[in-house]
């Protein structure tokens, strides 16, 4: 019964469509098998499903992309403020997996940005994020050429309408691999990943990346990053982080 079961599953996942190929090929592949195995299964028998949940055959495809949230993004509650460094770290650490922080770091100065170490158990990797508002449209001339030094892949849109795009830059440690998110309103966010630590004058230390493009895609995906947050962000932040050492 189980080897009938099995056979008829491949059967019908076969005759679907290949999963889209989009600019950021790896994400889009999948996507792509997501959502060709969640519309089979849907439509298909309720007594097969179970019995393949039942033996584990679907385990893997029902996992989400690692730290993307998918479903149930936060609202927009209560009334939104100008964004503060130390509300945006805040709102960072929320959004990152389980590890150990530290290094922390904002400034204002010219944009907002903030710095943060994640150890996930292989030793602190460092992460700036910056927020700001695209007046000119997604990836101006001088953005472009700068993330063209490496090997970008994108603009990607998302089913929310935003557009990402990634760039890895060989040739530089603090943002090794960038993610950059233009939503529909013209607000961007940046998030690099780096591959040093942060300049301790002398050197930049080795240090391995400890998020990957598609989880740092979902970091910047939440709805809350803007030049305005929720006044609670902000709150917490001036609680959390009184004396924001400032990012240099």
């Amino acid at each position: 019964m189980e080897l009938e079961l099995r056979s008829r599953l491949a059967d019908e996942l076969s005759a679907g469509p290949e999963p889209p190929i989009g600019d950021l090929v790896a994400a889009s592949i999948r996507r792509g098998r997501r959502l060709r195995v969640t519309r089979r299964l849907r439509h298909g028998a309720a007594a097969l499903l179970a019995v393949l949940v039942a033996t584990g055959l679907v385990s893997g495809w029902a996992v989400l992309r690692p730290g993307a949230a998918q479903v149930g993004a936060p609202a927009l509650a209560g009334p939104l403020v100008p964004a503060t460094p130390a509300g945006l770290l805040v709102l960072l650490e929320s959004l990152l997996p389980e590890g150990v922080t530290s290094g922390y770091a904002g400034s204002a100065d010219g944009g907002l940005m903030v710095q943060v170490y994640l150890d996930t158990g292989r030793g602190p990797g460092m992460l700036r994020v910056a927020v700001g508002r695209d007046t000119n449209g997604p990836l101006g001339a001088d953005e472009r050429a700068k993330l063209s030094q490496g090997a970008v892949t994108g603009p990607f849109r998302r089913p929310d309408g935003a557009e990402v795009t990634v760039a890895y830059l060989p040739d530089n440690c603090v943002q090794r691999t960038v993610v950059v998110l233009h939503r529909p309103d013209r607000v961007v966010v940046q998030v690099n990943i780096a591959a040093c630590l942060a300049w301790d004058g002398t050197a930049n230390a080795e240090a391995p990346q400890v998020l990957t493009a598609v989880q740092a895609e979902a970091v910047a995906a939440d709805p809350r990053w803007g030049v305005m947050i929720p006044r609670s962000l902000v709150d917490a932040g001036a609680a959390r982080h009184p004396t924001l050492p400032e990012l240099t």
